[in-house]
């Protein structure tokens, strides 16, 4: 089958047919997918029983799924945690507080969770509070293991900045959960000149954005539906 390169690098395939005389298929090795647009070939797709669309490429990249904007928890008894860190940081904040987000989870409580012991805490932690914990200490978080300070609840959204950043004042300092490694970096970011950046207005708006909310006088996740619930 004779082919023509095309001069911004497409090749045009021609076919003869019986029904009809010539039939292009533009192929864009690019965009496999918009090769059977109808919006781009609209017709010129030969209506013959002969012919199969074209597969797509097999090199072409899968897109990743997006982040969810919001918690999401199909049974109450369906507790979450998930990173405080956001693609966005280091556009934001300065390096030590970027490294230090990465040590932190939010978390959702459930009954278990009731007695821990918050450090400067005086009232009671409620079923489904959500707080921000060491996430090296999490696979411990109800042993004796975990020092003071690995667990840090605040009761306003604006407030989470300032107890993530005692946590890293106190607990990270003698975590032993920590790698060295990690602890080591964080210590030296920490000397760094600090960078102007959004600070408080950013942890806030971060944690809206993940569906945080304040409820009583404690913090909660916002419920939101699954894809296709509305």
């Amino acid at each position: 089958m004779p082919t023509t390169k095309h001069p911004q690098g497409a090749e045009i395939a021609m076919r003869s047919h019986t029904n009809f005389d010539l039939d292009y298929a533009f192929i864009f090795p690019q965009s496999p997918v918009d090769v059977v647009s109808s919006q781009v070939i609209s017709g010129m797709i030969p209506t013959s029983s002969s012919f199969k669309p074209m597969e797509q490429a097999s090199n072409v990249p899968t897109p990743k799924p997006t982040k969810p904007t919001c918690s999401v928890a199909a049974e109450p008894t369906n507790r979450l945690a998930f990173p405080l860190a956001t693609d966005m940081d280091a556009e934001n904040l300065s390096p030590y507080q970027c490294y230090l987000r990465e040590q932190i989870e939010l978390f959702e409580t459930e009954k278990d969770d009731m007695a821990i012991k918050a450090q400067g805490r005086n009232t009671p932690i409620q079923l489904g509070q959500v707080g921000i914990r060491c996430r090296h200490c999490a696979p411990f978080a109800r042993s004796n293991r975990v020092t003071n300070g690995a667990h840090q609840f605040s009761m306003s959204v604006n407030g989470v900045y300032k107890v993530a950043l005692k946590m890293g004042r106190l607990h990270f300092r003698d975590c032993p959960m920590l790698p060295e490694k990690v602890k080591k970096r964080l210590l030296e970011l920490k000397q760094l000149p600090r960078k102007r950046g959004r600070g408080r207005e950013y942890w806030k708006e971060t944690l809206e954005v993940q569906g945080l909310v304040e409820d009583h006088r404690c913090l909660r996740f916002k419920p939101c539906p699954w894809p296709g619930q509305g």
